[in-house]
């Protein structure tokens, strides 16, 4: 026990190399499935790929933890305190207004944040006036799963096994609906009439002319024998008229 507790720097600087790996990872198949859904196929090197993917990665997350601030502000409790630490009274349209005032400006904020995924984290960037909608409904969406998941933490965290396990599995819901919802958004925002009004047309593919040949058969072994037939009974009626 003493050892391992000696060595928590050492386990702390590998698991954060380790989850930075991984984050990079999910970052990449993330901006490689949104390049798909914008039929892009740039070629680009590893190590650009990786510092590109780096600083989307850090912008995105320090971009969620304000918006999960902004919400975290909301709560009631939480509200109160921030009331009485700036002397004011806590009241019911006062605190009424500044949740619905912190609601919008982290929906204005995450709306400026989808709007950039969808646009930048492509391989090749998207003009912005073709993500803003989907940006919109990508925030509005991760507003109500906030709302959903902050009830739902506080009624799993009162318990030993949720306050062990619960931090864990909350942040892979968080990574897993959050990447469903970008990927959905950009769905909708590259099959939009603007955006396909907008895609490049590729030229036809090369002409290929086909002759036609066309092999007729002799009359075969079934046909010779047909007229071979034919011609005996024929021979036999012919010798049978000139007899008469």
């Amino acid at each position: 026990m003493d050892s391992a507790i000696a060595s928590r720097g050492t386990v702390g600087v590998i698991g954060l190399v380790t989850a930075a790996w991984a984050g990079l990872g999910w970052m990449a198949n993330l901006r490689e499935a949104l390049s798909q859904m914008w039929e892009q196929h740039a070629e680009t090197s590893f190590v650009g790929n990786k510092l590109s993917d780096l600083l989307a990665l850090v912008s995105a997350f320090l971009a969620m933890v304000i918006t999960i601030a902004l919400t975290a502000l909301g709560d009631p409790a939480l509200m109160r305190k921030v009331l009485r630490w700036i002397g004011l009274h806590d009241g019911v349209v006062l605190g009424s207004g500044l949740r619905l005032i912190s609601i919008a400006v982290s929906i204005s904020i995450s709306w400026l944040l989808f709007t950039w995924i969808i646009s930048r984290l492509p391989r090749e960037p998207v003009p912005f006036r073709r993500s803003i909608r989907a940006g919109l409904l990508a925030a509005v969406g991760f507003e109500i799963f906030k709302q959903v998941a902050s009830i739902y933490l506080q009624s799993v965290l009162n318990g030993p096994a949720g306050a062990t396990f619960g931090p864990v599995l909350g942040l892979m819901v968080f990574a897993y609906v959050t990447a469903r919802l970008i990927l959905f958004a950009t769905a909708w925002a590259a099959t939009s009439k603007e955006s396909l009004a907008e895609a490049p047309v590729l030229p036809p593919g090369p002409a290929q002319i086909v002759t036609r040949v066309q092999v007729h058969e002799g009359v075969g072994v079934t046909g010779a024998l047909a007229a071979a037939a034919m011609g005996a009974i024929g021979a036999l009626g012919l010798s049978r008229l000139l007899r008469r």
